[in-house]
């Protein structure tokens, strides 16, 4: 049986209507195992969570640093919680403010998931410590968000469904062993475990919150009228149900939205097929056309290199005539030089026979 200082039957400070508020046992427990030093609260909305964490570090005397961030601003009370700030910023934002490796916990509220865009694990990665814990709540289709989807299946979880869902997960290896013993297949668990697990997945009713009996003591409870008390009863339920057919109508048309634009992308990617359908076919045919064109390529390239093989052929036999044309010309040559040479000889014969007529001639008869 717990005690009066178990936070399995704290009651929250905060007693605004929230969809967070089945969890608050569970979150109670964890962060008092766990004893994160800073803990950051993304995607605000009501901040029970957030005002929740601010609550056990006060009443446990844990060093905890509460960051909160919202997208528009939000007044909670923290409990004279002096480490606690609140900001307005979006989960992108806010991260990107946080120093490397100095989260212990965080906690992210997945109703409005627009400005996570696709760097989410990266940002988790560079903040998260060795010791960390994330802790994701919403509805089932928000765990369908890529990035969402993706931390999730790749760590053991552990599962709690109220009227919303939460998930939580141990980040690094140096996570509280208590808290990484629940997020173990069902299999594993041992008893104790499994009725932990069970109690936190019931409802808070009178008599019992988050599944566990609560002890004989009385908890300090404000006297009203009860026409008031039913009133404020009526109104804080219709205030409620308003939110859940809002959020329901959002997401029925969020649904709605995507749905018609899976249909328009089908459509364009029909469109699309048929069109490379028909370019498939124009290239296929200016392919074999190519092929055709690359066929007589090559047939005019064997030609080219029988034509030069014949050509080098017909240089050789034209070089070894020239060379023979030469050999004839220098013989030529040489027989012009030596016909030069006879006659000039012929002409000294002549030079002296006619020098030898004339001295007979001019001699006197004896």
């Amino acid at each position: 049986m717990p005690t009066i200082d178990d936070p399995l039957i704290w009651h929250p400070d905060s007693s605004v209507p929230s969809d967070f508020h089945g969890f608050v046992p569970f979150y109670f427990w964890m962060i008092e195992k766990c004893r994160p030093e800073i803990s950051v609260h993304l995607g605000l909305k009501t901040g029970l969570a957030f005002a929740t964490a601010c609550q056990v570090s006060k009443k446990q005397a844990i060093a905890q640093k509460c960051l909160g961030f919202s997208q528009s601003p939000l007044e909670i009370a923290e409990s004279g919680f002096e480490n606690a700030q609140l900001s307005v910023a979006s989960p992108k934002e806010a991260l990107a403010t946080i120093s490397d490796q100095s989260v212990d916990l965080i906690c992210m509220n997945l109703s409005d998931l627009s400005d996570i865009g696709s760097s989410l694990h990266r940002e988790f990665s560079r903040v998260l410590s060795p010791r960390a814990v994330v802790v994701f709540y919403g509805n089932e289709q928000s765990f369908l968000n890529p990035e969402i989807a993706g931390m999730v299946a790749s760590h053991q979880c552990l599962k709690l469904k109220q009227d919303t869902v939460l998930r939580a997960f141990a980040w690094g290896k140096e996570a509280n062993s208590d808290f990484v013993a629940l997020t173990r297949p069902k299999a594993d668990l041992g008893r104790e475990a499994m009725e932990l697990i069970e109690g936190f997945n019931q409802p808070a009713t009178e008599g019992s919150l988050g599944g566990v009996e609560l002890p004989a003591f009385e908890v300090p409870v404000p006297r009203h009228d009860d026409a008031q008390t039913r009133n404020e009863s009526k109104d804080l339920h219709m205030a409620h149900m308003a939110g859940r057919l809002r959020r329901q109508d959002q997401e029925l048309r969020s649904v709605a939205q995507h749905a018609t634009a899976l249909t328009e992308e089908r459509d364009r990617l029909l469109v699309s097929q048929e069109t490379r359908f028909k370019e498939l076919v124009i290239l296929t045919r200016l392919l074999e056309e190519m092929r055709l064109v690359q066929d007589d390529l090559e047939q005019a390239d064997s030609d080219m290199a029988t034509l030069k093989t014949k050509n080098e052929a017909a240089m050789a036999k034209v070089e070894q005539a020239d060379l023979r044309i030469n050999e004839l010309l220098g013989f030529i040559a040489d027989q012009e030089n030596t016909i030069t040479q006879l006659g000039m000889e012929n002409d000294r014969l002549r030079m002296l026979a006619d020098s030898s007529q004339r001295k007979v001639l001019q001699e006197p008869d004896e």
